[in-house]
Order: C-alpha cells, then structure tokens, then sequence
C-alpha cells in the first residue's frame, strides 16, 4: 500500500464498518491506540514508496477518533462550581463565622459530595481571603479585615465603574427591566428588614451589565474579590438601605439614558459607600 492511500484506506474501512453497525475489529475504546500511532508514524515517513499495514490497522486507528474522553469533566467542573457558591455563601450570610473551623469531612458530608470538590473549594476561597488555611493544620473562616474589605472594594468598584461606561446605553429593554424588578425586590426586602434577600437582589441588579458587557476578565475579578465585599455589606444595608434603593433608580435611568460619565460616577459612589472599621462611609 502507497503512503498516499492510507488515508483512503482507513476511511473505507471506518466507513464500512460504521454502517454495518459493528464494533471495528470486536475491538473497544482505544486499547490499540499507541501501537497504532506508531504505525501511522512509519507509514508517513518510510523512505519506501509502499508500505504493508498490519490488517486492521486503519480500523483500529479510526474508530477510537470518535471516543468523547472528556464528556465526565463537564459535570466534575459543575460540581465544584457548585461546591464552591454553596461554602462561599455559607460564609456570606453568616452560616459560618468568623474563625470558625472548616472540616472537609463534615463539609463533604454536609454537601453530599466527596472530599475532593470541597478542598478545591476552600483554596479558591483562600485566594479570595474569605478562609485562612495552615498547612497540615486547619482551615478556619478569615476575619473581616477593614483594610482587606477596603482593597477588595477599590478593585470591585474599578470593575463595576469600567461596566457602567462600557454599557450606558447599551442595555437591551429586557436587561433594563430585569435591573428595574430587582430593585424592586430590594425595596421590598429592606422594608422587611430581609438582609439576605436584599444582597441577593442587590446582587442580581449589578450583575444585569456586568453580564450584558461580557468580559471575563471583569467577570473573574468579580467573582474573586465580590464575596470579600459582599460580607461586610450586611451591616450596610441594616442602615443605609432605602438610601441605596435611590441610587439604584438613578443608576438605572443613566445607564438608560446612555451618560457614561454620570453612570460611571454614580457606581463610584455606590460602592465607595460601604461603611469603614469606624462606622463611616469609606472613602
């Protein structure tokens, strides 16, 4: 066989061998691929002008193409993100406190989950600083730090103010409504004196452009540094909540109204406005 057949070759053979509905060669998954590489390798690269396959060689190489090896990885990587949102806002909320001891064996268990995802998890909320975690010792819930939270203020900000300019007058009527029914919902929820619901709404309302700008690299900023942020915005909304309803409606009607500048200098304000260590807006 000519070097310049094989091709054809293995394609007739997987063909055939696809329309009759039986396994290539009683073979399965890949078990011939290395000897089969190695083969292919020769037949391209004999200085020969032919050279003999082995039979069935075409059949073996072609029919473990098609096996999805990866297909397992997309449910392990939606359980860790999964794992992770549900430990993160555990800590949130206050579910976990502050210095209180993370067990990957109680956390697995408590989760459903094996112990994998969940320490996966705990390093990804290491790198946020919402865990401290001493090698060989113990995981515990981070402190809130005021100059932490205050960091990770100053970039969360930078990222929702860069938003705000990118999609002032961008929105589509749909994300303008979603922006608008969440504040309602966090009108709603501050009257109540719900704190959860309303950073949920909050939450969701900021989400909205940030979603409609589709960066990433702002997305992966956010979701790092937002739960830092986030923690310490309970007591905020305990005190300045209906004050933060109006600058929602504000911020709506400037990103409708396509006033980046005004836009952008409301979401500074917005998230410059979380109380300092000492009670008083940070600035």
């Amino acid at each position: 066989m000519h070097e310049d057949d094989v091709g054809d070759a293995v394609f007739d053979v997987h063909v055939s061998s696809f329309r009759s509905g039986r396994s290539a060669g009683g073979l399965r998954s890949c078990d011939a691929t290395p000897a089969i590489r190695n083969i292919l390798h020769v037949a391209r690269s004999a200085p020969g002008p032919s050279i003999d396959l082995p039979p069935r060689a075409g059949v073996w190489a072609i029919y473990c193409m098609p096996i999805p090896r990866s297909a397992p990885g997309v449910d392990r990587s939606l359980l860790r993100d999964d794992v992770f949102r549900r430990l993160r806002d555990a800590i949130v909320d206050g579910t976990f406190l502050p210095g209180e001891q993370l067990k990957d064996v109680d956390l697995a268990e408590w989760l459903g989950v094996s112990r994998t995802p969940v320490r996966e998890a705990l390093l990804r909320l290491g790198a946020s600083g919402l865990v401290v975690a001493v090698p060989g010792r113990s995981t515990t819930v981070s402190a809130i730090d005021p100059k932490a939270v205050r960091d990770a203020r100053d970039v969360v900000a930078a990222m929702h103010v860069l938003v705000a300019r990118e999609t002032a007058g961008n929105l589509s009527d749909a994300e303008v409504a979603r922006m608008r029914e969440a504040n309602g919902r966090f009108a709603r929820a501050v009257g109540a004196g719900d704190t959860a619901a309303a950073l949920d709404a909050d939450d969701e309302l900021h989400s909205v452009p940030v979603s409609s700008l589709g960066n990433h690299a702002i997305e992966s900023v956010l979701d790092q540094f937002g739960p830092v942020v986030r923690r310490s915005e309970r007591d905020r909304f305990a005190a300045d909540g209906p004050a933060s309803i109006e600058r929602h409606e504000r911020l709506i009607q400037l990103l409708t109204d396509g006033d980046a500048e005004g836009a952008a200098e409301l979401t500074f304000e917005i998230w410059h406005s979380l109380p300092s260590e000492n009670g008083t807006p940070a600035g």
